[in-house]
């Protein structure tokens, strides 16, 4: 459990801390400062659609405790 949260939090302060800055700036200069709070709704629709690529992986277990109960 801890290497996953781990894995998560590494995630997000590079791409939040590291990666953000240099993607924003690149999109205000080119675009201009108003399109920039496009890149936050377009990463959250981004991160929805690999949210629903995922399969649950407890799926068979869950049918199994209903046939037990």
């Amino acid at each position: 459990m801890a290497t996953a949260s781990g894995l998560v939090i590494a995630v997000g302060e590079f791409f939040g801390g590291g990666l953000a800055p240099i993607i924003v700036g690149r999109v205000a200069k080119a675009f201009g400062i108003e399109h920039v709070l496009w890149l936050p709704l377009a990463a959250m629709a981004a991160g929805f659609c690999l949210c629903m690529l995922i399969r649950r992986a407890a799926a068979p277990a869950v049918g199994e405790l209903k046939e037990a109960v």
